[in-house]
């Protein structure tokens, strides 16, 4: 019982991983550099710390 838990935790992850994966492939290339290390760095940083909370 607690596998089939961990799968219904770790698919949505899955999922929303390869769907920024594809954000990223598709329109990436076009991201201002400069934004991306402005707001992008310190807001993965923020989700880190609130995913260990």
């Amino acid at each position: 019982m607690t596998l089939l838990l961990d799968h219904f935790i770790d698919l949505p992850a899955v999922v929303h991983s390869s769907n920024n994966l594809f954000k990223i492939a598709v329109i990436g290339r076009y991201a201002d550099p400069f934004f991306v290390l402005r707001f992008g760095v310190p807001w993965m940083f923020a989700a880190f710390v609130g995913a260990a909370v």
